[in-house]
């Protein structure tokens, strides 16, 4: 994690703490990852909103009301807060209390969280690079054997064990008052993941973004580098898709096209793939036909994936035809209003030197050509790909923006 995000979120914790917010967070393993877990209750929770948002985070209803997620963008990555609503689930009373602790958990509480991950059958490997500090920094072992007492049946073997150092051997066991709470939660976790979870996201669909531009103007690039910050992110997923129009990918149209084309070429000793049939006949039938291809990518590939995902995000559209010499353009805005909206469509421009030096593979005056077209269109984001860093930070801004509705 970056060091002034680090910073930023110890500045959010002694602002929280200023004003009397009762929470905490977990412990620091967050200062690797990025994500930080806390604790909060729920009648501190405009205290906290009016905080964290004056720092330019914004705020996620997670699907699962007893959480909700602050994310921001910031030095290259996203910082993201999952705040856990009232008391660990499923504790028993008196362990991990907002009431009690603000700020960081001592270390005692730590290591209990540590071990009760480890009983929920996570591998202890994951905490080694913290365990053996943690033990160093405890004070109050007696503290530490009452919380193990309090919840699992072989506190005994498993303090001794703690104390020795002997992680591998660690192994936890549950008492029955919380097996029984685990269970209550695994059936509302069941039955709102199956009934509800899903219904919640049809209501509210991922953003789904377009990235457009010439050919070598960076979109691939961007739509790669926003791909990588998400997933670096912990549990936000992307869906990319490539909305070129060279390939049919739902009518099965290829063959035929592929064999039209070489016909076409053949007749007017045409090299490259751009070819101009100089038919009014193709101009008229292109934006019909592409308007079906696109329906179809959206009900198949986009419109699911909107469920399941975060952001989807797509290079190249529809909109695209606008640049074919064989679509009519003011039918292919008259489909465009037909399909399903995108969110929004960042599009990317740079100085026509420069994008000809970069694809010396394609003709000059097309890429000319493609560059006015585009300047006639609206679009909610225009950005000048001067580098890859600032393309993605602009990009970044408005995405994130979205993704809070």
């Amino acid at each position: 994690m970056h060091s002034k995000n680090i910073d930023l979120v110890l500045e959010l914790g002694e602002l929280s703490k200023k004003d009397y917010v009762r929470f905490f967070f977990f412990d620091n393993r967050w200062k690797k990852s990025g994500d930080v877990d806390l604790f909060i209750l729920k009648k501190d929770l405009d205290k906290f909103h009016e905080i964290v948002t004056q720092k330019g985070f914004y705020c996620y209803k997670s699907v699962q009301y007893w959480k909700i997620n602050y994310r921001k963008y910031s030095n290259g990555e996203i910082i993201s807060l999952h705040l856990h609503i009232g008391c660990c689930e499923g504790f028993v009373k008196g362990i991990l209390d907002p009431n009690k602790v603000k700020g960081f958990l001592p270390p005692e509480e730590q290591l209990f969280y540590f071990m009760f991950r480890v009983a929920l059958d996570r591998p202890v490997s994951k905490y080694m690079p913290y365990l053996p500090g943690l033990l160093k920094k405890i004070k109050d072992k007696e503290k530490l054997k009452q919380y193990f007492r309090m919840m699992f049946i072989n506190y005994e073997s498993t303090y001794n064990l703690v104390i020795q150092g002997k992680w591998q051997s660690v192994k936890p066991k549950f008492r029955l008052n919380y097996n029984l709470k685990r269970l209550m939660c695994a059936v509302r976790n069941t039955i709102f993941n199956i009934f509800f979870k899903n219904i919640i996201r049809l209501n509210k669909l991922a953003p789904y973004v377009i990235i457009m531009g010439t050919d070598g103007s960076g979109k691939t690039s961007l739509v790669r580098n926003v791909k990588t910050t998400f997933e670096k992110a912990h549990k936000m997923k992307v869906y990319t898709h490539y909305g070129g129009r060279f390939k049919f990918q739902c009518l099965p149209l290829n063959l035929f096209s592929r064999n039209v084309m070489n016909t076409v070429k053949k007749k007017k000793k045409i090299e490259g793939h751009i070819v101009n049939y100089e038919s009014n006949f193709v101009s008229t039938l292109t934006p019909f036909i592409y308007y079906f291809e696109y329906l179809l990518r959206y009900l198949f590939f986009i419109f699911p994936k909107r469920i399941k995902n975060h952001l989807v995000i797509e290079d190249r559209y529809f909109l695209d035809l606008v640049v074919s010499k064989n679509a009519n353009p003011k039918l292919v805005k008259f489909f465009y209003h037909l399909l399903p909206k995108p969110n929004k469509i960042i599009y990317l421009y740079q100085n026509i030197d420069t994008i000809i030096k970069r694809r010396l593979d394609h003709p000059a005056s097309d890429l000319i050509f493609q560059q006015k077209r585009f300047k006639n269109l609206d679009f909610d984001l225009k950005i000048k790909t001067i580098t890859e860093q600032d393309t993605l930070d602009q990009a970044m801004s408005l995405i994130m923006k979205e993704l809070k509705r």
